[in-house]
Order: structure tokens, then sequence, then C-alpha cells
């Protein structure tokens, strides 16, 4: 699938209401995507779409064996600048423009496309929309910590709309010193676990242990929303797509899960289980609205100020700094 082309898409110029009911979250499309810079020193299984890349080496579409040698598997906004050499998989990469770094194609056939076009406002107003819609959902279950066996459990009570867990928890609930964290699904099958997380900055200590292994089986299901966070830390592994658009987002470890950040610096590795959760179609036009309004503020801003029409390129890089 060409990524440029994103089938169902809906937050961006040119899209009337009636395709948003096809509307599929960003998510589920890509494994990485930054609004910012995204420096990687280790591998990301899927499809990468950023602003910027850092000067790291990196292996992006490693695991990505089905896609064609021109399927766009990796999207660079600003184009290439100085750096180590990076590693594409499978599939070609897109960027307006190149400056003496090297790319590794390890697919006959793939290289860098200057040529085409990108919608990366779709892509960048997308998360920011989603998290926003999903921060506002009814809460479903609760947080409770068991000091004797130092266990915090998330038990789900009932399902909300379109079959969905929804959780909203403080920072403290989420990392106590030495906790086992644990899910009880209380008998029920959600189509989506979403747990916003109400915190301006937050930092998963190490000793954090996944309990029982309910969050690595559902790591698809799982979306961490760190809705209003400027910075947020992860020092161990973890299961689930983690989604905090405003967010400097930093691991030390292994993802599993799709990550959705303003920027994000990793060590460790991004394994390829993007986020299948979304729980209701009218929730996601209601997502592709909001990117519509954003974008239209935008065009509005730029047209009052200086009287000229702005492309969808253009626009994509003026989100960036406004």
């Amino acid at each position: 699938m060409q990524i440029n082309r994103i089938a169902g898409g809906v937050v961006g110029l040119g899209l009337g209401m009636a395709g948003m009911a096809n509307a599929q979250s960003q998510l589920g499309l890509y494994n990485v995507i930054t609004k910012g810079r995204f420096d990687s020193s280790s591998d990301v299984e899927g499809k990468v779409v950023a602003y910027s890349l850092g000067y790291s080496s990196a292996t992006f579409a490693q695991n990505l064996a089905g896609s064609g040698a021109q399927d766009i598997n990796v999207a660079v906004q600003t184009g290439l600048f100085l750096g180590n050499p990076l590693n594409i998989s499978y599939g070609s990469m897109y960027a307006p423009w190149s400056l003496f770094r090297t790319v590794n194609f390890n697919q006959s056939g793939a290289g860098l496309n200057t040529g085409a076009s990108f919608d990366f406002n779709t892509v960048f107003n997308g998360i920011t929309a989603e998290s926003a819609t999903y921060s506002g959902y009814t809460t479903t279950g609760g947080a409770s910590w068991d000091s004797s066996r130092n266990i915090e459990t998330l038990k789900v009570t009932k399902l909300g709309a379109g079959g969905a867990a929804v959780f909203n928890i403080g920072a403290s609930d989420l990392n106590r010193a030495n906790e086992s964290l644990a899910l009880n699904l209380n008998g029920l099958n959600p189509t989506a676990i979403i747990i916003n997380v109400n915190a301006s900055t937050f930092t998963g200590n190490s000793s954090d242990y996944w309990g029982l292994n309910q969050f690595q089986s559902l790591a698809t299901k799982v979306l961490w929303n760190f809705y209003n966070a400027t910075s947020v830390t992860l020092n161990g592994d973890w299961y689930g797509s983690v989604l905090a658009p405003n967010a400097a987002l930093t691991s030390q470890s292994t993802i599993t899960g799709s990550v959705g950040a303003n920027s994000f610096s990793t060590q460790g590795e991004v394994h390829l289980a993007p986020w299948t959760g979304v729980p209701e179609a009218s929730s996601l036009a209601a997502i592709g609205f909001a990117g519509l309004c954003v974008t239209w503020t935008l065009v509005r801003r730029r047209n009052e100020t200086g009287g000229r029409t702005v492309s969808p390129r253009r626009l994509g890089a003026l989100s960036q700094h406004s």
C-alpha cells in the first residue's frame, strides 16, 4: 500500500463530512509518527512518518516483507540532512530532498523518492485530534493499589460506547515503586483498552513489572494516551501503543505498539503491533471533523496574514511552528 494515499483518511484539506464514517486511526497505519524530530539508534519494524530525523543510524520497515519495492514505508517532511547511514529493509523512502546522507535499501528496486508528495498534514493533525477525542471518553473502570502485594490493578467494570474499556488515571496510579501492573477484564472482551494518563510529565521506572502477561497479549488493543503531557520517559519495556502528541518522548527499551508523539528519541526497538482498537466509526468521525477544523484554522490564519493560498505540503510545515 502506498502510504502517500491513505485509505480512509479523513483529517485534512478537501475532505467532506461524508468521508468521515470510513476514518482510520493513524496509529493503525504507522508504527512511528512524530510531528517533530525522530531519533533512533535501533530498529522500527513498521512504517515511519516524521517531520525530521536525528543523526543516529537506524533500520526501518524491518518487518514489512510483503511490501513492494516502490511502497513508501518511510516519509520525512524536511528531507534528509547529514547523519549516520539509515537502512530501509523493505520498500522505499520519501523525502522532498536529500543532502549527503547514506540510505541503504535492502530490497531490489527500492530507493529514495524526492518527486512524489505525501500528506503529512493528515497524519500529524490526526494523532492530535485522536488524543483529544479519546481523553474525553467516559470512564468504564478504575485503578486500585494492593500495598500488601505491591500490585496496581486496572479493573474493567463495564464497556462503553463501541465496546471500549476506558481508564482515566494519574501518574501515581501508573508508576509506583516496585509495582506489578495488572489488568482485570472482569470477564469482558473490550474492543479497545484506552488508558488516559493525566500527567504533564511522566517517568516509568525500570522496576515496573507487567503482571500476568495481559498487556503483552493485548498490545494491539491497548492505547496509553498521555493527552496533556509535555515530557514522557519510558525506562522499561512498554506494551501497547503510546500516544503523546504534545510530548518529548524518550524510551530506553522496547515498545510493542505504535508511537505518536511530538518528538521521539529511543535506544530501543519499536515492534510492529499496530493499534486495532478503534472503538466506533462515529468517534473517528469526530476526530476527522476536529482535524478538518485545525486545518481550516491554519489556512485562514495564513491567508489573513499574507493573503496567499497555502498548499497542503506547506501547510504541514507551518503546523509544526504555529
